[in-house]
């Protein structure tokens, strides 16, 4: 958000809205570039922000954009093409194919099994890490269970571990659980194949949100 832009010293240059399933975004690449926007948020699906890139290079304009996670998914590269290398992607877990450690080779492992033709994504890796989180929430909340006493089991998780990402944790004023973001790019991983993958050598750890 534009508040958020501003605790980090930096100046927004403007702000342009799209309707939901809006894929004509010209006019607002066209605005943002004379704004004189050197970086672009995008606050967007897949469909709507490879478009966004698709313009921005139609028009010659080398603009880093930044997606926020619903842009995070292969489609979004496969859709945006020759636009796609050198997007960046805030996601809210490790990168699903390139992330490291046990907890998300068992990932990988029980996708293989039970879901083959299912890709390795944010789709799959978010339905896997909330599966985790109702289980353990389940649990805590017994068996006569009731919409309340699910909130209430949910509000005890304090810094629980899922394997994959940051802790997380809930309370009466903070339902929203992920509390870390993963850097991604989209390169060349060779042979022509454009994937997100993490920057730095450490990002599989996440960075606090802000």
């Amino acid at each position: 958000s534009v508040d958020r832009i501003k605790q980090h010293g930096l100046q927004p240059f403007g702000e342009e809205k799209y309707k939901s399933g809006q894929v004509d975004v010209s006019a607002q690449v066209t605005k943002l570039k004379q704004a004189g926007a050197e970086a672009v948020v995008l606050g967007t699906v897949y469909v709507s922000g490879s478009q966004f890139l698709r313009e921005a290079k139609k028009i010659g304009w080398n603009v880093q954009a930044i997606g926020i996670p619903p842009t995070g998914l292969q489609k979004m590269i496969d859709l945006s093409g020759e636009a796609a290398p050198g997007f960046v992607n805030m996601m809210t877990n490790p990168d699903a194919e390139f992330g490291r450690g046990p907890a998300m080779d068992e990932y990988r492992r029980v996708i293989a099994k039970y879901y083959p033709s299912a890709p390795l994504d944010n789709t799959t890796m978010y339905g896997w890490i909330a599966t985790k989180l109702l289980v353990e929430i389940l649990k805590r909340a017994g068996r006569d269970l009731t919409r309340d006493g699910l909130i209430a089991a949910g509000e005890t998780l304090k810094n629980f571990e899922t394997g994959i990402g940051a802790p997380t944790t809930y309370s009466e004023a903070k339902h929203y659980g992920a509390s870390a973001h993963y850097a991604t790019v989209v390169r060349d991983v060779g042979g022509g194949k454009l994937r997100f993958v993490p920057i730095g050598p450490d990002m599989e750890l996440g960075q606090a949100a802000t």
